[in-house]
């Protein structure tokens, strides 16, 4: 993990799904740059999941962020409408909750855990695509 960057991408061995390990605050550039990152990496790996892990990030303040992200950037950059998105969160953190609405408002297969293999096994789950 680079110092200047606050987040981590991974494909764990054996898995169908990239791990985002988020360690600290970013900003909306950061946070585009990771989302592309994420879009180029799933897409040459052919994979459709996403483990958001926020569990040493710190709350979230600003729902504006969180909202223009979800409707104006995902699409942008490609991400896939079918992706499943787990987001990993600190059983006491609340602040995930708007995103996790607004990811399943605007389509997306989104859930939000406190047990990282239940979002794991969750992951895994066969999904259906739409055409």
């Amino acid at each position: 993990m680079s110092e200047t960057t606050s987040y981590e991408l991974s494909i764990p061995d054996g898995a169908s799904w990239i791990h985002i390990e988020i360690c600290d605050s970013i900003s909306a550039e950061i946070g585009r740059a990771m989302l592309i990152e994420t879009v180029e990496l799933a897409n040459s790996h052919g994979i459709h999941g996403i483990l958001l892990d926020v569990l040493r990030a710190p709350s979230v303040k600003s729902v504006v962020d969180q909202y223009q992200l979800v409707n104006n950037e995902l699409g942008k950059f490609g991400f896939d409408r079918f992706a499943r998105i787990a987001i990993l969160v600190r059983g006491e953190d609340s602040s995930r909750t708007f995103l996790e609405t607004t990811l399943r408002n605007a389509g997306y297969s989104c859930s939000l855990f406190t047990d990282r293999d239940l979002a794991e096994d969750w992951l895994e789950k066969p999904t259906v695509h739409r055409k």
